[in-house]
């Protein structure tokens, strides 16, 4: 599986991995630990009703933020092409680019 960089307010240059469900919408971001090895870093969705397709909803706010960048960066989601209103935070809705979801991908067994 393909790794990347992340650069972060939270972290300067860290080893990161996705784990991927496209049917559940979900998308985690793993960072790697030489002593400890692949740790959940943050989960990159949110659960909003009204998704379709291959839709899926970014949480690029508080602790997230530069999220959306990384992953249309990464080619494994598209930008984001409407927004929906969630509380106080406008979530941003982007379809899912599954090939590139697997490239980037872990198994849970490797995680």
């Amino acid at each position: 599986m393909k790794e990347f960089i992340l650069k972060t307010p939270f972290g300067d240059n860290l080893t990161g991995g996705l784990s991927a469900d496209p049917d559940r919408r979900f998308i985690q971001i793993y960072n790697f630990d030489p002593d400890y090895g692949w740790e959940p870093w943050t989960t990159a969705t949110v659960n909003i009703n009204g998704l379709s397709g291959d839709e899926v909803a970014i949480k690029n706010y508080s602790e997230n933020e530069g999220i959306l960048d990384l992953l249309v960066g990464l080619g494994v989601i598209e930008p984001p092409h409407r927004q929906v209103a969630s509380g106080f935070v406008v979530i941003d809705i982007c379809n899912m680019v599954r090939s590139k979801l697997e490239e980037y991908s872990y198994g849970a067994d490797n995680i």
